[in-house]
């Protein structure tokens, strides 16, 4: 995995390194028709119970596909859990770079139900969800079954989801119903 000082290698003057993304997300991302990525609770309500390691790898991995996106024009949907605060200051600065950018408030933990989600993704095109957030076996988990009983393919990595209260990351169900990009090939600088 990769912290916040491998970012800063792996991008020179703003400009991603894409031998190295390449080799990682990119092979498993950019094959993906309709693909848009969506940022699930990363507000400091949810984060604030992470233990401090998880925090900085979610943290540092999103702000790379945040980073990515912009350079790549890929759409983003932040969903944000009502009465919870904003999402974090420090990917609000990065998703100011997102040209197709929406921000949803969300009532429940799963994103598609009662907002307008489902008609946002329809409307761009969208075929291939990456889910990046938190909480991984709940938030995160609940708007994956909705996407898919919407339709929509998931993908999503351990680098970019966290377990706030118990540390599940829910992967094997994740492996189970979409595509999970492996950590074992992770980044080296």
């Amino acid at each position: 995995m990769f912290s916040l000082g491998i970012i800063g290698k792996l991008f020179n003057k703003g400009k991603l390194n894409e031998d190295s993304f390449l080799n990682y997300y990119e092979d498993v991302l950019v094959s993906k028709d309709g693909l848009v990525v969506i940022l699930i609770d990363m507000q400091q309500f949810f984060i604030e119970v992470l233990k401090r390691k998880d925090k900085k790898r979610i943290i540092a991995n999103q702000i790379f596909i945040i980073r990515w996106c912009a350079q790549k024009n890929i759409p983003m949907v932040v969903l944000e859990y009502e009465g919870c605060g904003k999402t974090i200051n420090a990917l609000t600065k990065e998703l100011k770079r997102i040209k197709d950018l929406k921000t949803i408030s969300k009532p429940h933990d799963n994103g598609f139900y009662n907002t307008e989600l489902d008609y946002i993704l329809n409307k761009i095109g969208a075929k291939n969800l990456f889910l990046m957030g938190i909480n991984a076996s709940v938030c995160v988990k609940s708007t994956a079954e909705g996407a898919i009983g919407k339709g929509f393919n998931i993908i999503t990595s351990n680098d970019v989801i966290a377990g706030s209260y118990d540390g599940n990351n829910s992967i094997p169900w994740y492996k189970k119903n979409g595509i999970v990009i492996s950590t074992k090939d992770s980044i080296r600088v």
